[in-house]
């Protein structure tokens, strides 16, 4: 191709790369349109008057195998995750925390049990104030007791890293049935910023929520939840996008780092997911993608069924959460095929093999550099009959090129010439 042909398609393609990020495209967010996405029922939050004020927050510390969770007795859930060998910059000693900052709604780990509609609800709100009866070095216990319910939360570290698991135990104390709904949330916000690359470099920040299911595992980010996505049928009345299946687990993840929730025991939940817009209050909506606020909220939820209780039943559930960086090692300890978490693209077959190969040259010769070099060699020989034909073609080239040199010397004023003679070298 002639150098000009060349300078051409870069240029053209230089183009298109800023257009996209700064012009039409407008990058991973969009320009923002004043049609605004269905949102799902609001999140009822216990009643706080001076009538019936609401109990004072609690905290609770849980120390496990490479980190520390910290949780609040508003909502039962995370607040902070700090990772013991992660570090917010290079040689620094601010440890990383996996929660960014998140309102009481919409915290890590909360477990909602309200129905959105009916009497006979469980519960009086998705958000409950609850009390710390037990303190451990490892596990904090959780109740919630009113008149008709006592539920009992009980969150403990196991013996692996970034690993919780929650265990849940809901009463019926009144005279007459009562119903629930369980749900338990993974969320992570991000803005704009954060998740926004440059010139095709993507944002380490960047995020997707992630349900995987006996039937599929679905990848989505906020472009499946624009206003018109919601007409499909994944969406369900109360829109949330609902996975085919029953669910195996379900993840908010970035590029390093995923907090995923896997059902252990109870009935057989959904995998469903919901990424919300959020900007300042007061931003006209066409103009919240320029709001330096402007980002979202990304929701992954185990969505049980519905259950009944008669008076003085119980109801078990148990939740394994892993909220920690994508080591392909720790995820295949959690098992459950959460291994998946990790993004391999278009070609993931064939990059889960050359992975895995590498792991393994890497145990073999304890460094990854020579373990590369030997991924290296091994494809390039695997490659050679592929090039044997390339190969032939040089060598009778680099034998032709005095002859060649010559035919383009005596004929360097008659292409037409030069053409035939050529053929007959052939």
């Amino acid at each position: 191709m002639e150098r000009g042909k060349i300078a051409q398609w870069l240029f053209i393609g230089l183009a298109i790369i800023l257009f996209w990020q700064f012009g039409g495209g407008g990058g991973l967010f969009g320009k923002g349109s004043a049609e605004i996405a269905p949102r799902p029922p609001a999140i009822t939050m216990p009643t706080d008057s001076k009538e019936s004020p609401r109990l004072a927050e609690d905290s609770c510390t849980v120390q496990g195998k490479r980190f520390e969770a910290e949780l609040s007795s508003r909502g039962a859930s995370l607040r902070n995750v700090w990772l013991s060998d992660y570090m917010t910059t290079a040689g620094g000693t601010d440890r990383l925390n996996l929660v960014a900052p998140t309102r009481e709604d919409t915290a890590p780990l909360s477990t909602s049990l309200r129905l959105p509609s009916g009497d006979a609800n469980q519960v009086p709100s998705d958000v409950l104030d609850w009390k710390i009866t037990e303190r451990k070095a490892d596990a904090c216990t959780f109740v919630y007791e009113d008149a008709s319910s006592r539920v009992t939360k009980t969150i403990r570290a196991t013996d692996k890293p970034f690993e919780l698991e929650t265990s849940i135990e809901v009463k019926n104390i009144a005279d007459a049935p009562r119903k629930h709904r369980l749900a338990v949330d993974q969320t992570s916000w991000k803005t704009k910023a954060e998740t926004e690359g440059s010139l095709g470099r993507i944002s380490e920040h960047m995020t997707e929520v992630i349900t995987a299911t006996n039937d599929k595992t679905e990848r989505l980010g906020p472009d499946a939840f624009e206003a018109s996505d919601y007409k499909d049928p994944e969406f369900t009345p109360e829109h949330w996008r609902r996975t085919p299946g029953a669910a195996k687990w379900v993840s908010v993840s970035s590029v390093y780092f995923t907090k995923i929730a896997i059902p252990l025991e109870g009935p057989a939940p959904a995998a469903e997911s919901w990424i919300d817009e959020q900007w300042t209050p007061g931003v006209a909506v066409a103009d919240r993608a320029k709001d330096p606020n402007f980002g979202h909220v990304y929701h992954a939820r185990l969505a049980y069924p519905e259950v009944e209780l008669a008076p003085q039943a119980t109801q078990t559930y148990k939740v394994l959460s892993f909220a920690g960086p994508k080591e392909r090692d720790v995820l295949a300890a959690v098992s459950h095929d959460v291994g998946e978490v990790i993004n391999l693209g278009t070609f993931s077959p064939i990059a889960k093999v050359l992975v895995g190969y590498v792991n393994i040259l890497h145990r073999a010769v304890g460094s990854w550099g020579w373990a590369i070099c030997l991924l290296t060699i091994t494809v390039r020989m695997l490659m050679f009959p592929l090039s044997i034909s390339q190969i032939k073609s040089s060598a009778t080239m680099r034998r032709l090129k005095p002859e060649m040199d010559a035919l383009n010397e005596r004929y360097k004023d008659d292409p037409a010439q030069k053409g035939l003679a050529v053929q007959e070298l052939w």
